[in-house]
Formats: C-alpha cells, structure tokens, sequence
C-alpha cells in the first residue's frame, strides 16, 4: 500500500524521474509527467485513490527539488468510469492517462462525464 510506501519504492521513483526529466528546463517546459504502477500495466487493476495520491505526494516533492513544483502529475492505471471521479478528487492527482477505457466512445465519455466537474486546487 501506497501509504506506508518503503524507501526502495521511493528511491525508485525518484530516480526514475530525475533520469527521464535530466538536462530539461523545467519552469518552462511545458511537460505533465504521467504515472501507471507497473503492477497495473494491462491487468485491470488500479491503485486507491489514497495510494495514487501518496504516490504522487513523492513525486511532486521530487518535481519541487529538480524545479518543476509546477509540472502536473497524472495518474494512469486502469482508469474507468468507476474509478474517475475517486481519482481526480485527490489534489495530488491533476488529471488522468486514460488506457482502454478511451478505445470505447461510450466508456470513454463515461470516463469524461465521472471526472467531469470535480474541484482541481490552483
């Protein structure tokens, strides 16, 4: 679970976006930064709304110190209607990658509609 996160997972995640985000400007990058657990790539599964957002808690926290307090971190990873709307209602959640869901006009605007309307902070 997200929330009692190890060090390893942070460590990891950490690395990760200073390796993918090395030697760009980012205060003018014009750049949001996506995050899927590797876990939920193409099975279906999705983490809790708190797990995303204490994942993403990292992540803004590594984006602070590199100089991109301002990139948007989204959350992908088995986004649904049923999911959406829990989601996006974390702040530390600025928006969605959206995976098979979006292949389906009807599911992705079902999607749409669940996360539609929800308070963003800023």
């Amino acid at each position: 679970e997200a929330e009692n996160m190890d060090s390893l997972t942070e460590a990891v995640l950490e690395r990760q976006l200073r390796s993918a985000l090395d030697g760009l400007e980012l205060s003018a990058s014009g750049i949001d930064v996506a995050y899927e657990p590797v876990w939920a790539i193409g099975t279906g599964r999705t983490a809790t709304p708190e797990d995303a957002a204490a994942v993403h808690r990292v992540l803004h926290q590594a984006l602070e110190a590199l100089g991109g307090g301002g990139v948007p971190i989204l959350y992908g990873g088995s986004v649904n209607p049923g999911n959406a709307r829990d989601l996006v209602a974390r702040p530390e959640v600025q928006g969605l990658l959206v995976g098979g869901a979006s292949l389906q006009p009807e599911t992705w605007q079902a999607v749409v509609t669940a996360a539609d309307g929800v308070p963003q902070p800023g």
